[in-house]
């Protein structure tokens, strides 16, 4: 019987470790339904696992009012993939598997505006002692058609850790984005949770600007400077972090604001394109 029961997991995993390679198409949607645009972006880390039972139109009330959507941790349901069922209205990219992890990146990027191009990199920094080896961590790019404009919208998800302050793999991951960065030719946005309180990127950022909230992105309890839980609400013995927010390059936003919104343990932050 034991036996059995583990070599029926074994073909599950097989299973769906094949789904997720097979799951090709990048782009689900292609303007096909006219809609009302506006300059307001949004990123949210929605902790959606993929044995997560959260439906995603709890989202749609939050998400319908900005023209630019970063997900992360948007993971398939294990029987459906119901994000384009939700959003219509929206071209949608998605990740996919271009490695052998067990789990795409999680990440997806919603646009009312044309995507003209779009691809994926994996980052090389892993670390391999914890569950984030599971998925193929990296960052979504797509050039938009933003109006008058062409710029870049680039999605990540960076490595998280359950120790206090152990930044290191995530920076590492931070620097391959910014090499990559460096060589686009048009202005461009990242959105993302970059799992790195925005006080310890500062002096890796330059010359490019970071736009944060006053308030907190996502409370952490820790004992011992390791990590036991985590909520998108205050509670006492917690400590407050600044985990998602945009980074710019010719591109100005309005100050950044979360939202109340308690469907994850970090909370929605959008904000408002300017101008270039």
């Amino acid at each position: 019987m034991f036996r059995f029961i583990i070599i029926s997991l074994l073909f599950i995993i097989f299973l769906w470790i094949i789904r997720e390679k097979l799951t090709t198409r990048y782009l689900l949607r292609k303007n096909r339904k006219k809609t009302i645009k506006n300059k307001r972006i949004l990123t949210y880390n929605i902790q959606r696992l993929p044995y997560s039972t959260k439906p995603l139109f709890i989202l749609k009330t939050l998400i319908r009012d900005h023209s630019i959507v970063f997900l992360q941790e948007c993971f398939c349901n294990v029987f459906y993939d119901d994000i384009e069922y939700h959003f219509p209205e929206y071209n949608i990219i998605k990740g996919t598997m271009s490695g052998y992890r067990l789990i795409n990146s999680g990440l997806v990027l919603l646009s009312k505006y044309p995507i003209m191009h779009h691809y994926f990199i994996s980052f090389s920094s892993q670390h391999y002692l914890t569950s984030d080896v599971l998925a193929e961590k990296g960052f979504i790019v797509a050039l938009i058609q933003f109006g008058m404009y062409k710029i870049y919208f680039i999605n990540t998800h960076l490595q998280s850790s359950v120790y206090f302050n152990d930044d290191a793999v995530a920076l590492s991951q931070w620097k391959e984005l910014f090499l990559h960065v460096n060589q686009l030719e048009y202005p461009w946005i990242i959105g993302g949770d970059f799992n790195l309180n925005y006080s310890r990127i500062l002096q890796h950022i330059q010359p490019y600007t970071i736009y944060t909230t006053l308030t907190p992105s996502i409370y952490i309890k820790y004992e011992k400077d390791v990590e036991m839980d985590t909520s998108c609400i205050y509670k006492e013995g917690y400590d407050g972090f600044g985990f998602d927010y945009f980074i710019t390059h010719r591109m100005k936003l309005e100050s950044p604001i979360t939202i109340p919104f308690t469907y994850s343990d970090h909370l929605p932050v959008m904000s408002t394109i300017i101008k270039k």
